[in-house]
């Protein structure tokens, strides 16, 4: 896959995982330094299943939104 966001599975268990390497290079290149998401972004992990993927975007469109 060649998303901007890319989903696998891996593990015994095929658990789906969203890699986040694109994203942080987005924030690093569209974000200034001191913005929130650009620093809570930057410390996620590189890999996050699915539902932790989901579950942390509402966190992003909330700092997103309130630096708009």
């Amino acid at each position: 896959m060649n998303s901007a966001l890319d989903a696998r599975r891996s593990g015994p268990s095929q658990i789906a995982t969203v890699s986040t390497r694109r994203l942080k290079e987005f924030v690093l290149n569209r974000f200034a330094e001191d913005h929130p998401l650009r620093q809570v972004i930057l410390a996620e992990r590189d890999s996050l299943t699915v539902a932790e993927f989901l579950a942390k975007l509402e966190t992003w469109l909330v700092l997103l939104n309130g630096r708009a």
